[in-house]
């Protein structure tokens, strides 16, 4: 009777050890779940990193570029700052040489125009018949005519001398080359002899010239 009973106590305890229903899901399908969720997890954290990253990178780039540009806007400004700085050294120093330079000039040419017109006085007295003034200031060459009781003759030297001349050629325009101020040229006779000569020279070539009109029998 007593064994009896101790075996239906060993017998109750297994059943409560190991209820019925209890062990239908094998242990390694939930490891196996898990794991799943896990490296899920992971490969979603890994896209959240990557694109915070990418962010960051983004950010560092436009920062280090409003540095550089920041850093070329510095240098430019003073740059520009030293150019001026110098420039402005240089002006002060040469404000006086200039106006030396300028005052010396200013005195030779007045002591040129005295000079020239004591030459002509000169000159009317020694008994010239005229004077030829070349190149000179008009306003000059208007006191000395009025100054002179002889003729003037201008060439570049204003409107007020009694006379004007310009050599012929230059008037003609037979110098291409020269091309003073004053001088007007009244014809282009430079291109037209050189058309002449050109025809000329096409025609012998090409037995035009002489023709029998132009030819002794």
């Amino acid at each position: 009777m007593e064994e009896t009973m101790q075996q239906e106590a060993e017998n109750q305890d297994i059943e409560l050890e190991l209820p019925e229903g209890e062990g239908d899901v094998p242990a390694v399908e939930v490891v196996e779940e898990t794991t799943a969720q896990q490296e899920s997890k992971k490969d979603e954290l890994d896209q959240i990193s990557d694109s915070v990253q990418k962010r960051i990178d983004k950010l560092t780039y436009k920062m280090r570029e409003a540095e550089r540009q920041r850093d070329e806007a510095v240098n430019y400004a003073q740059s520009v700052n030293q150019t001026a700085s110098t420039l402005k050294e240089k002006l002060k120093n040469s404000d006086s040489s200039l106006f030396k330079e300028y005052d010396n000039r200013v005195q030779s040419e007045i002591a040129g125009a005295k000079q020239l017109l004591k030459d002509a006085k000169a000159l009317e007295e020694a008994g010239v018949f005229s004077i030829v003034l070349e190149k000179i200031p008009a306003e000059l060459a208007k006191k000395v005519t009025k100054e002179l009781s002889i003729p003037t003759i201008g060439i570049g030297a204003g409107a007020h001398c009694d006379g004007q001349v310009l050599v012929i050629h230059d008037m003609l325009g037979l110098n291409k080359d020269f091309s003073p101020r004053f001088l007007r040229r009244y014809e282009d006779l430079h291109s037209k002899m050189t058309g002449a000569v050109t025809h000329y020279i096409k025609d012998v070539k090409n037995g035009d010239f002489p023709n029998e009109d132009e030819q002794y029998s």
